[in-house]
């Protein structure tokens, strides 16, 4: 990794320097703003550590400038205890996260390994990739080699996983890490739409085909040409549209709803599913060709607590989303509130965990979560 080093202070420069050289990363060093604005016109790094306290410009302003000319490298603040509220604010302009001093190597290491796993899909940039996922564990590293594999073909994935998983969240970094990913990206819950309506919000419709029907719509496939559809929970399409489905899979064309013509396509589908497809095939719940024709590449999300090592970043990350949303200054955990988050089983997986956060944020007093601010499973734990 290419790291370039911000900072005023000559002895922290040349500490940095040491313990990023020892552990096999390359480094440039510059003493201030203006000297890394220099810098970065002529080179590019995979990461930027700047000082937040510097004479003339200082860390935001150089984030800012940064941002500016488009520079998605991602930056992170060093900051002394007593600044961290701006710490926050450099988050909130697109920092990719700060440390505070005197920080340890290890430390280091792991701000280190996070931006290493977020530059392989440039999570730096919110329109290619949102950053609402953590990817410590080996499992999901196996999955980050998966969708680097997959994400600039156009082959079906079959995304599988229990509710709270993220399948809709590793559907998008799919198509943010494809050649697709300046197209648009467009979502359809098959479960939540009335099974007579699916098939029209789908595939669209032709003004006056049914009552109701007073102009044309283009359904979700044409939105999704030349980008990806998301058929999220696909098990439960009607058998009916499941055969409509699989002859736009075969053709690439779709037929609207009062139509005589149909409508060529270019779209990448993506589907996912929390029940097992294999076992609706077997009870006829499922088109078995249909069922093969989307598994071409099948990725499965394992549950949170078979990846309990995922917990803490996990926690981490949306500690500092709720206190920038909820303008509160919380900035970690208690080590009671952590064994109680670690050791439970966690059902919603990850989307229960960041509401678990979400609540304990809003509820918080401190500056750090306390056991008494954690709700679940239907007990409040400061009125057991």
């Amino acid at each position: 990794m290419k790291v370039l080093i911000v900072d005023d202070d000559e002895q922290l420069r040349i500490a940095l320097f040491s313990t990023l050289k020892h552990l096999g990363h390359e480094c440039i060093l510059a003493q201030n703003a203006k000297e890394a604005l220099n810098i970065l016109r002529k080179e590019s790094f995979d990461l930027i550590l700047s000082d937040l306290k510097m004479p003339k410009v200082d860390g935001i302003d150089l984030l800012k400038q940064i941002k500016q000319n488009n520079i998605n490298t991602p930056f992170v603040i060093m900051t002394a205890f007593g600044t961290i509220e701006t710490a926050v604010l450099a988050i909130k302009l697109g920092a990719f996260d700060f440390i505070v001093k005197p920080f340890s190597r290890e430390t280091i290491e792991k701000i280190i390994s996070l931006s290493s796993n977020c530059l392989k899909f440039d999570c730096t940039s919110k329109t290619t990739y949102d950053g609402d996922y953590v990817f410590k564990s080996e499992k999901m590293q196996k999955i980050l080699q998966l969708i680097k594999k997959v994400a600039n073909t156009d082959a079906t994935v079959l995304l599988s996983g229990e509710t709270g998983t993220g399948k809709e969240v590793i559907a998008k970094l799919i198509h943010a890490s494809s050649n697709r990913s300046k197209q648009p990206f467009i979502s359809v819950n098959c479960a939540s739409i009335p099974s007579n309506l699916l098939e029209s919000e789908l595939f669209g419709y032709e003004k006056g085909a049914f009552s109701g029907a007073v102009k044309t719509y283009k359904g979700k496939f044409e939105q999704a040409n030349g980008g990806t559809l998301l058929l999220d929970e696909i098990s439960e399409m009607p058998l009916e549209l499941q055969a409509k489905l699989l002859r736009v899979l075969q053709e690439k064309v779709v037929d609207k709803l009062g139509s005589t013509e149909s409508v060529k396509i270019d779209v990448r589908i993506i589907c996912t599913t929390n029940r097992n497809l294999a076992e609706q095939v077997k009870n006829g719940s499922f088109r078995e060709d249909l069922f093969y024709r989307i598994n071409v590449f099948p990725i499965f999300l394992s549950p949170l607590r078979e990846r309990r090592e995922d917990i803490p970043d996990l926690i981490n990350f949306f500690i500092k989303k709720y206190s920038n949303k909820f303008k509160k200054n919380i900035n970690g955990i208690s080590n009671n509130a952590l064994e109680i988050l670690l050791n439970y089983n966690w059902p919603g997986n990850v989307r229960e965990l960041e509401n678990t956060i979400e609540r304990a944020i809003i509820l918080s007093k401190g500056a750090l979560i306390d056991k008494e601010d954690i709700f679940l499973h239907g007990i409040w734990n400061n009125f057991c």
